[in-house]
């Protein structure tokens, strides 16, 4: 039972870079002025990942976009595992591969990012 956990886990620990590379790359990219919109990415991604609450509170139409989160598979698979202690792998398998595709996507918008600030000179003024 712990094994699963522990990739959950894993796939939360990769969620987390990833969203990371995408908010440094808009850091990069935008400059400070883009510090609002990364903050209040959390608080969108909170609700949509169903973090406090199931998939089927949700309305129709918000589930269809809160299954692209890799979150929903990772609280809906632990819920799972803690109330009736039965492991579902195509949600764990689902995580992370969302995951997977999301992490390259981010590097690739990263190099980018870095890039361009690179070649505009503009990374060196980032910062406070």
């Amino acid at each position: 039972m712990y094994l699963p956990l522990a990739f959950l886990f894993l796939s939360l620990y990769l969620f987390r870079i990833t969203l990371g590379l995408f908010v440094s790359s808009g850091l990069l990219r935008y400059g400070p002025a883009f510090e609002n919109t990364a903050w209040s990415s959390l608080f969108l991604l909170a609700p949509l990942g169903c973090v406090y609450y199931p998939l089927s509170i949700l309305p129709d139409w918000l589930q269809i976009l809160a299954k692209a989160l890799p979150l929903v598979y990772v609280f809906e698979e632990v819920r799972s595992i803690l109330l009736n202690n039965s492991v579902n792998y195509s949600n764990i398998v689902s995580a992370l591969m969302l995951n997977f595709v999301y992490f390259v996507s981010a590097v690739v918008i990263f190099y980018l990012a870095f890039s361009g600030a690179r070649e505009k000179g503009t990374l060196v003024n980032v910062g406070e």
